[in-house]
């Protein structure tokens, strides 16, 4: 009888033991908000800035464009009645032309854009990720999640501020 009891007071102590680096291991747990990284941090600042400034060079060159053909079409439509129906048919290919190479234009900047905008959240993610692996490492944390599909958790455990501040601290003015 003896024997049995010294077996359930050690199988208790061990789950105590067990529960205790279980508990321990379970209270670091962290997560982030990136699209407040983004919005708050210098690098996410300078990457919408240097995405604006892209899209607003890209749009202006494209407004020239549409310029260019809006004024051939002005002039066709002017000079149409006068216009023998050769010439008259040359002035709407050549028209035609210009709008399907408008729209080529538009997809090729569209395509270089979003590969733009894709390569600067590729670098902002790797070093948000790189950042998150030191803080991780360093102050013991279990788990470091997004808070993508996070339902709940309080404000203790978010730790986008401090990833921000590291980040600004480590990246600069520069952001990369």
């Amino acid at each position: 009888m003896n024997n049995i009891a010294r077996l359930v007071q050690v199988m208790v102590i061990s789950l105590m033991i067990a529960g205790t680096s279980m508990a321990a291991d379970v209270a670091k747990i962290g997560i982030f908000d990136f699209e407040t990284f983004l919005r708050n941090s210098k690098a996410g600042q300078q990457a919408k800035e240097q995405v604006a400034a892209e899209a607003r060079q890209l749009e202006s060159q494209l407004e020239v464009k549409k310029e260019e053909i809006e004024k051939l079409r002005e002039s066709l439509m002017r000079e149409a009645m006068v216009l023998s129906d050769e010439a008259r048919g040359q002035r709407e290919r050549d028209l035609q032309i210009k709008a399907m190479d408008l729209r080529n234009m538009e997809q090729r900047f569209t395509r270089s854009f979003n590969q733009q905008q894709n390569e600067i959240m590729s670098r902002i993610q790797g070093q948000v990720r790189e950042l998150i692996q030191d803080i991780g490492e360093k102050e013991n944390y279990l788990l470091i999640l997004e808070n993508i599909g996070v339902v709940y958790a309080p404000d203790r455990v978010d730790i986008t501020e401090r990833l921000i501040q590291k980040h600004d601290e480590k990246y600069g003015k520069s952001g990369s």
